[in-house]
């Protein structure tokens, strides 16, 4: 808020608190403040605007603040920590449901959650077809929230990953309503900051917030959806995808003592008599994304994958290098390999994560 409108502002708020009387009075006076800087200036700025802002300026924390679009974030956003990876909420298989009730990254009231949506290439997506994202906003149990979700939409660019892009919309409680994504392939991923806002004291005693999304084409394969509960949301049908089991090697890698400057990562995949003709097809497509300790993004490697001890058993390499093509240093490492069905728009078959030590 200092940021945005000066320091004034806090001082503005907490007069108004005083005004207000003993007990839980902040939220109401920052609604307050709110509605009196959007009588005095064009800018629309609401309670659930600050909050969604509040919520993709934390997004942009940490190494993620050098990725910030102008104009967004805090000055010293450089200096906070960045949300780990592992605390988002994150899909990668199309279509795909994600229910609140199921899924442990749940929205406090004036808080937020991050959905990520990745790997959006491999969405079925062709340019004559229209792609949506749609959301079911709280659960339909009363009370409803009295103000608005905000969420903030924030693409990352897929030809250029260091580039990012950020909208916001605005949705009542209880509805259902759909965001339109002309090309997902033109994305790497498109993260949603979910921030349910309320300025009732009793809301916040009651239970945290609930929603459901699903990412579809035009037409949406109804075996995914149960409406038979009677209940306000569908019900999702999950679908599990197969674990692999990882190896890298040599683990640790120790440089000085390696011949060959790479590291391996070998992936075999469990299957049954049911699915073994499909992972027989070829060419499959094997992905990975190496993460340091810190949850920072070092780099891709990616290939055809071709069985190297029968059909189900598929190696990758890394020569522990960044994107920039610099050596990584030591530490840590994770890596979350992936096997798709093909190299755009595959189905994917089966993933995994395994950890590397480095040692120069």
């Amino acid at each position: 808020l200092s940021t945005k409108f000066g320091r004034d502002a806090i001082r503005d708020i907490w007069f108004r608190c005083r005004e207000l009387g003993s007990g839980p009075s902040f939220l109401h006076a920052v609604s307050l403040f709110a509605d009196s800087v959007n009588a005095l200036t064009p800018d629309h700025i609401s309670f659930e605007s600050l909050f969604a802002e509040f919520s993709v300026w934390n997004f942009f924390t940490g190494y993620r603040s050098a990725y910030a679009p102008n104009n967004i974030g805090f000055p010293e956003k450089w200096a906070y920590p960045a949300y780990p990876v592992d605390s988002f909420a994150t899909v990668t298989s199309y279509p795909t449901i994600v229910q609140g009730t199921q899924n442990r990254f749940l929205p406090q009231h004036c808080g937020e959650a991050f959905l990520v949506w990745d790997q959006t290439q491999a969405i079925d997506y062709t340019p004559d077809s229209e792609f949506s994202f749609f959301m079911g906003w709280g659960d339909g149990v009363p009370p409803s929230l009295p103000n608005l979700w905000g969420v903030g939409v924030i693409y990352q660019m897929e030809q250029d990953r260091d580039s990012f892009e950020v909208d916001y919309i605005y949705r009542p409680d209880d509805a259902v309503d759909s965001l339109v994504i002309p090309d997902p392939h033109q994305y790497r991923s498109v993260t949603l900051a979910l921030s349910p806002a309320s300025i009732d004291p009793s809301i916040f005693l009651s239970r945290p917030y609930q929603y459901f999304s699903y990412l579809t084409s035009e037409h949406l394969d109804s075996a995914l959806i149960d409406t038979t509960g009677g209940g306000v949301l569908p019900v999702p049908k999950f679908i599990a995808v197969p674990s692999m089991f990882i190896a890298p090697y040599p683990n640790p890698a120790v440089v000085a003592n390696m011949s060959d400057p790479s590291v391996h990562f070998r992936a075999e995949v469990r299957f049954d008599s049911a699915n073994y003709v499909f992972y027989q097809a070829d060419p499959l497509y094997l992905v990975a994304d190496l993460y340091n300790a810190a949850g920072e993004y070092i780099a891709n490697i990616s290939r055809y994958a071709s069985g190297v001890e029968g059909p189900t058993v598929y190696e990758l390499s890394w020569d522990m290098k960044n994107g920039a093509g610099e050596p990584v240093a030591s530490g840590a490492y994770i890596a979350l390999v992936r096997l798709y069905s093909k190299e755009r728009n595959g189905v994917l078959l089966a993933e995994s994560t395994a950890k590397l030590l480095i040692v120069r």
